[in-house]
């Protein structure tokens, strides 16, 4: 098993049999939202990425909070951005904890693995 940290979250890698490899986070992820953080609706695919405003964190701290979907072999849709303060985006992503969201790897950007 091989581990990671991206941005604050950290998940394990595991070899599927047949080959492959399965992504998973820890079995209880944090509940407070990580710096830069993605979650997922696992019976949508809908993921959203949470991100600081690095040019206003010391003085107003606020979130960026993109929506959009992946697909496979295709580039994401995506269909929304916020601006958040950073109370209000921490309390976002304890709602989508709750209802059922999970964190997940980088589903779109520089940060994904190709």
């Amino acid at each position: 098993m091989y581990q990671q940290r991206t941005h604050g979250s950290e998940f394990a890698l595991r070899t599927l049999q047949g080959g492959g490899v399965d992504a998973r986070f820890p079995d209880h992820p944090p509940k407070a939202m990580p710096r830069h953080g993605w979650i997922q609706d696992p019976s949508t695919q809908d993921t959203k990425r949470f991100h600081p405003d690095e040019k206003n964190w010391n003085r107003d701290p606020r979130v960026f909070v993109d929506s959009g979907r992946p697909f496979p072999n295709q580039p994401p849709l995506l269909t929304t951005r916020v601006h958040l303060r950073r109370e209000t985006a921490e309390q976002l992503w304890k709602e989508l904890l709750r209802v059922g969201w999970q964190p997940c790897r980088p589903q779109w950007g520089a940060d994904v693995d190709v």
